[in-house]
């Protein structure tokens, strides 16, 4: 018998208030989205460097001195590309070879892009074995791949390079 159009019509205006509502919060979350991925790193604000293999051997240390020279990192090729973030990286690739007559269970990388200037722009400590191989054994070899992230993209490279950091032997 009676029309009750005062429900209607507050029906109508939560309605639109929550679909408004929606809206909003959905333009919010891809303005933040899209923010954030324009956004480049700054240089100098890296994550902290991994500390590295635990007992591993290192610049000083007499049996890390004495076979340094017989772990060579050969068929070195260096070069940059963007990462599926259209990000700067560098990466370097070859082999690490033992010519020791020691079992090698650890290795650590140490990568570094420098600038023009001579700063370095980017390091990273890359530990190849035993993450991605067990060991290596006397005489043997194994590929390596290290990425160095974190490039600005328009600063001017001088050089990327790649050193032993430490060595972890077997006994």
């Amino acid at each position: 018998m009676f029309s009750n159009t005062e429900d209607t019509g507050h029906k109508n205006r939560t309605r639109a208030i929550m679909l408004a509502a929606g809206f909003l919060v959905v333009a919010v979350a891809a303005v933040i989205i899209v923010y954030s991925a324009r956004q480049a790193p700054e240089p100098g604000a890296s994550p902290v460097q991994a500390q590295g293999l635990p007992n591993a051997k290192r610049a000083g240390d007499p049996e890390f001195e004495k076979y340094r020279g017989l772990v060579s990192l050969v068929n070195k090729k260096f070069f940059t590309q963007a990462n599926m973030l259209g990000q700067r990286q560098a990466l370097a690739k070859g082999d690490i070879a033992n010519f020791t007559d020691r079992v090698i269970l650890g290795v650590e990388l140490r990568g570094k892009v420098i600038g023009k200037d001579g700063s370095v722009l980017a390091t990273v400590l890359a530990s190849p074995v035993p993450k991605v191989y067990e060991k290596i054994l006397p005489g043997g070899s194994v590929p390596y791949s290290v990425t160095i992230d974190g490039v600005p993209q328009k600063a001017e490279l001088d050089d990327i390079t790649l050193e032993l950091e430490g060595l972890v032997f077997g006994e």
